[in-house]
């Protein structure tokens, strides 16, 4: 497996599923990180030849005085750092008298253990957790089942918590033959995503690519920088487990 990353010199526009044509919806949003199939579409263009391959990916990573490191979405059973746990488990939980529909999942519950909101200490300054924990982290959950709250919490100025911006672009449309805008149907807007300085994408492939390069990724012909990075490529033999 031969490991890169991509990272954008511009915004990047990954609209989503959703139909859109001007007039009939004024805006389109972006998705992120983007699915595989952008990402196999933007990497074609640097094969000699067509060809399948697999693809690993798309994760996150940043650019750090030690290296690269790659990040992994947070566990879903959580709220901030709490872990949750199904109400069927949870005997002492005050929910436990609760109905819900029992041919939907079990509702995710706090531990009894875990104190009233009413009870926490109020703190004068907002936590930031972490919606992107780096591999060490997920590697110690993985073989503990813990996450210790100091490593939910954002390192400052390192856009933990979310490592993307949204910019708002807006497009008018010239009415053919003129300068003039279309008095229908002529304005909409497009929302793209930047991301942050010292992030980028990590993709892992099963096929070696000249490196650096650029690729198209997204609308409108935005490009990437493609870099080979041995680095990933260490860490996924080390900890094939985590992804």
């Amino acid at each position: 497996m031969f490991w890169y990353t991509l990272t954008p010199l511009d915004i990047l526009l990954l609209r989503d599923a959703k139909p859109f044509t001007p007039g009939e919806r004024a805006w389109a949003g972006s998705v992120f990180p983007p699915n595989g199939h952008s990402i196999v579409g933007a990497l074609r263009g640097l094969l000699s030849e067509k060809k399948n391959f697999r693809l690993v990916g798309p994760f996150l990573c940043r650019q750090t005085d030690t290296g690269v490191k790659l990040y992994l979405p947070r566990p879903l059973g959580f709220f901030k750092s709490t872990p949750l746990m199904p109400l069927a488990w949870e005997s002492d939980s005050h929910f436990r008298n609760a109905l819900w529909d029992r041919s939907q999942p079990c509702p995710l519950v706090k531990p009894g253990s875990t104190p009233p909101d009413d009870d926490v200490e109020i703190v004068t300054t907002e936590k930031k957790f972490r919606q992107y924990l780096p591999y060490e982290v997920v590697s110690k959950y993985l073989k503990t089942g813990i996450i210790c709250e100091e490593d939910w919490l954002v390192i400052k100025d390192t856009h933990e918590d979310k490592p993307w911006t949204e910019e708002t672009r807006s497009h008018n449309a010239i009415e053919e033959g003129s300068r003039q805008v279309k008095d229908a149907d002529g304005y909409f807007v497009e929302n793209g995503i930047r991301l942050h300085t010292g992030w980028s994408l990590a993709i892992g492939i099963d096929t070696e690519i000249e490196t650096p390069s650029t690729v198209r990724l997204g609308g409108e012909g935005h490009r990437s920088i493609v870099k080979q990075c041995n680095e990933l490529g260490e860490l996924y033999s080390g900890y094939p487990c985590l992804l």
